[in-house]
């Protein structure tokens, strides 16, 4: 005779217990984040973004509750977008899916898309605990001619910040994309000292001018030193870009400062101009081959016959060394 599993009520309601307790908690810290929404966003991006967020609650109960986050212009007090969202209460955690159908009626209007087939979804989610921040988003959509059409995008924010977007079968205008893929990844995103690492993937470009099959690029940013100061290694592979086939590169430059480049851009400055301080290329690897077009222009026939390496020494001024194989 097999014995029934006997629970003590006093372990359920032990258990009940804290599960409710951390639900209030969750609640307290949710209200506490939306209360002082714009001082958050400004803590957790550093005052990079471009515009402010508030919100306004509706209703509220303990594990679930629904409101509008209000995008207003960083300088001024026109509400640039009203965004409905529910906001759903767990044990030291909460989910929150924003109202998307403004954008699912816009992107309905577009005439490359099956109507029906359109479909759009964002989420965030936050700990009570650490305070961390993921945010999903995503769009689906066939093409008339029945290519499923994707994009979806995820960011995670809290000391680190890593995001990855992904997107198949890109069709706009003259350019068509099969598959872009790109993920980056900042050790410290509230001090933003360096560009951290990341790597873009592209397959199955097509363009007017050419069609590539495949495109890898890679950054990597070293620490920066006492000075604010970091080299970026930089690498690109692929098979066509136009005047360039079958390259492979590899270059390092520095020393490059973070401060100069956005005071730069922030006074809508060259990039050029703001990477003034960059004195070392230092070049591992540059092989490629250029195309019988280039060929024409400058006045060699069959100029992607000849493959070619570069290498430059570590200094000031470039020494290139062309060898033709």
């Amino acid at each position: 005779m097999k014995k029934a599993l006997v629970i003590p009520a006093s372990a359920v309601a032990v258990a009940l217990g804290v599960y409710v307790a951390g639900v209030y908690y969750t609640d307290y810290k949710v209200n506490e984040v939306l209360s002082n929404l714009e001082e958050y966003c400004a803590l957790q991006f550093q005052g990079k973004l471009p515009f402010k967020v508030t919100y306004e609650g509706k209703v509220h109960g303990l594990f679930t509750q629904t409101g509008t986050f209000k995008v207003v212009e960083k300088d001024g007090f026109a509400t640039k977008y009203d965004v409905d969202a529910t906001v759903k209460k767990g044990f030291l955690s909460a989910d929150t899916e924003f109202d998307t159908s403004k954008l699912t009626d816009k992107l309905k209007l577009q005439p490359q898309f099956v109507k029906d087939s359109v479909q759009t979804k964002a989420l965030a989610s936050i700990s009570a605990l650490s305070s961390a921040l993921a945010l999903d988003f995503s769009i689906e959509a066939k093409y008339l001619n029945q290519k499923e059409f994707k994009l979806t995008a995820n960011a995670t924010f809290n000391d680190k910040l890593e995001s990855s977007l992904e997107i198949d079968n890109l069709d706009y205008q003259d350019v068509y994309i099969g598959n872009l893929k790109v993920n980056t990844h900042l050790d410290d995103f509230k001090d933003q000292a360096s560009f951290g690492n990341g790597k873009l993937t592209v397959a199955d470009l097509k363009t007017p001018l050419f069609d590539a099959k495949t495109l890898e690029y890679t950054y990597k940013s070293s620490k920066p030193n006492d000075k604010g100061e970091f080299s970026l290694n930089n690498t690109l592979k692929g098979d066509d870009l136009h005047y360039i086939k079958n390259y492979d590169i590899d270059i390092t430059l520095s020393p490059i400062k973070l401060k100069e480049i956005q005071e730069a851009l922030a006074h809508k400055a060259e990039v050029s101009y703001a990477l003034r301080s960059v004195n070392t290329f230092d070049i591992k690897k540059l092989n490629l081959s250029l195309n019988k077009q280039l060929g024409f222009f400058i006045g060699v026939p069959n100029l992607d016959e000849y493959p070619l390496e570069a290498y430059a020494e570590k200094s000031k001024m470039l020494k290139y060394a062309f060898l033709a194989t």
